[in-house]
């Protein structure tokens, strides 16, 4: 590969990686919305799904455009929600998921603002 088509190929993933960060700010504030409706006790199950879908998209993405270890709490945020919905919140706890979604949330913070500072 020339190094034309290694800076192309870089300026293309830049945007790419742009447009990632764009999308993860704005499925943070849904997050915050949900996590909101959590603490008020409005419909935990039905915000859990919708956390889940959130963390869902992200896990698939985030490692593949440089943010691994955002991926892997994502993904372990989500495996947790799954398997809280399926025990009714016995296994594990909905204490614990929600724990594990807010460890995911202010990584994922953390990457959003890194990114912009740099």
């Amino acid at each position: 590969m020339t190094q034309g088509a290694k800076n192309a190929l870089q300026d293309q993933l830049k945007v790419v990686r742009e447009r990632f960060i764009s999308l993860l700010d704005e499925r943070l504030d849904e997050l915050e919305v949900l996590r909101e409706h959590i603490d008020q006790g409005k419909n935990r199950e039905e915000a859990l799904k919708k956390i889940q879908f959130i963390v869902h998209k992200i896990s698939g993405t985030a490692g593949t455009l440089g943010f691994p270890e955002t991926g892997k709490l994502a993904a372990r945020a989500e495996d947790a929600i799954i398997r809280t919905l399926a025990s009714g919140g016995e296994q594990p706890t909905f204490e614990d998921t929600i724990k594990l979604v807010d460890v995911f949330h202010e990584n994922a913070l953390d990457v959003s603002s890194s990114y912009y500072w740099n």
